[in-house]
């Protein structure tokens, strides 16, 4: 039997997922994205009516892969709101390049500190916890697959690239998701390249959580291991996970 590579629509326990690398699932408003299909199944659809707020649609940008581009002020989008829950498990492949400095709010709840984080912290490439989200050293690996998911309304586990997780405070869990890429005023909003967000509802197994880093390793560093982030002894560092 003919096998074929691991795809995101593969995933179990889908939540969430926008592909930016599939053109169809794109609302352009000139060369910005106004909207972005979900392609989960649950229709939770990212939209953005404001022209100043679209993010700038790249064919190339992310390795040669499209990507849209979040201006770190006005830049952001909606999606069909659902409620944090203990279980959920994010990844989101970004390139921080130009992050500024300090922890700045990818995923959150109307611009709150509700939010998963990516930057840098106090303690400079080292991961910590900020006020209900996560942030780890974007000087680590400029181009990243982040991976965030929670415990419990204590507790956040952080991962880049298939590295050491860590954990640390979690998000009360009393709102919902519905924004990415934006803090209140524009205040902490990062200035990133996206090309994928995916979430999922429950808790992921350890082969489950290898499968997404090696199919998104090399789908965006597709060249046999030689570029992409894993580390050496990860299990997809070489090879992409099969069907």
């Amino acid at each position: 039997m003919h096998r074929r590579r691991f795809r995101n629509t593969d995933i179990k326990n889908l939540e969430l997922l926008f592909d930016i690398t599939d053109y169809n699932t794109l609302t352009f408003n000139g060369s910005n994205v106004s909207a972005i299909a979900d392609k989960s199944g649950n229709n939770r659809d990212a939209t953005q009516s404001i022209a100043v707020s679209q993010p700038l649609y790249s064919a190339d940008g992310f390795n040669g892969k499209p990507c849209i581009n979040f201006d770190g002020y006005y830049t952001f989008l909606y999606f069909v709101a659902f409620a944090q829950a203990v279980g959920q498990n994010c990844w989101a492949v970004i390139d921080t390049t130009e992050l500024q400095q300090g922890w700045r709010s990818f995923l959150n709840r109307d611009g709150t500190a509700a939010s998963f984080y990516i930057g840098t912290s106090g303690y400079n490439f080292t991961p910590s916890i900020y006020n209900g989200g996560a942030i780890w050293g974007s000087a680590l690996q400029k181009k990243t697959i982040y991976r965030w998911g929670l415990l419990s309304s204590t507790q956040t586990v952080v991962q880049t690239d298939g590295h050491s997780a860590v954990t640390g405070r979690g998000v009360a869990m009393t709102n919902n998701w519905n924004q990415i890429g934006y803090h209140v005023n524009g205040i902490q909003s990062p200035k990133i390249k996206l090309s994928e967000v995916i979430m999922t509802n429950s808790t992921p197994t350890a082969e489950e959580i290898l499968k997404i880093e090696g199919m998104l390793a090399h789908k965006y560093w597709n060249d046999g291991g030689v570029s992409n982030p894993l580390p050496a002894n990860h299990k997809y560092k070489n090879m992409p996970p099969m069907l």
